[in-house]
């Protein structure tokens, strides 16, 4: 599957292939492909997801800069920003081997949460609800304290 589309120039656009792994995703989950491995199957990194990984600490920015420009949510690099979406799908995919669930389901869990729960600009941290505090290296701070995800004007991001 991913042979086929990488022959089409909006899939392969995306150094990571977001759209071509949320394309898969989807394919798995009615079971219109099968896969031998879907451990294998590669994570749709996309803001939500990376939000969750930085809050979490699952993935940490070391660079002092970098990190207070994300806090601040100035514009950063594009090959930053590529470099933070391929750390946090190392992150993912460790984690899902960690638990032993696969791939497209651990994404789909942190893509649910992170879209639903743990938004850029409100969190379920604020009022003491949020189900994950007991690993979320932000939980308690403000919003605006919380690292996010990095602006992009890329369709691919």
């Amino acid at each position: 599957a991913y042979a086929i589309l990488e022959q089409i120039d909006p899939y392969r656009q995306d150094p990571l292939r977001k759209k071509m792994n949320i394309l898969v995703h989807e394919l798995l989950r009615r079971d219109l492909l099968r896969v031998e491995d879907e451990h294998r199957v590669r994570p749709a990194i996309d803001y939500h997801i990376i939000r969750v990984m930085l809050r979490t600490a699952r993935v940490r920015i070391l660079d002092k800069d970098l990190k207070e420009k994300l806090l601040a949510r100035k514009p950063i690099k594009l090959a930053t920003i590529t470099a933070i979406r391929r750390a946090v799908s190392n992150a993912l995919v460790a984690e899902a081997a960690r638990v032993g669930m696969p791939i497209p389901e651990a994404n789909e869990i942190v893509w649910a949460f992170g879209r639903r729960h743990c938004r850029r600009d409100s969190t379920l941290c604020e009022n003491g609800e949020c189900p994950l505090s007991n690993i979320f290296a932000s939980y308690g701070r403000t919003v605006k304290e919380m690292l996010t995800e990095p602006d992009s004007q890329h369709g691919f991001y």
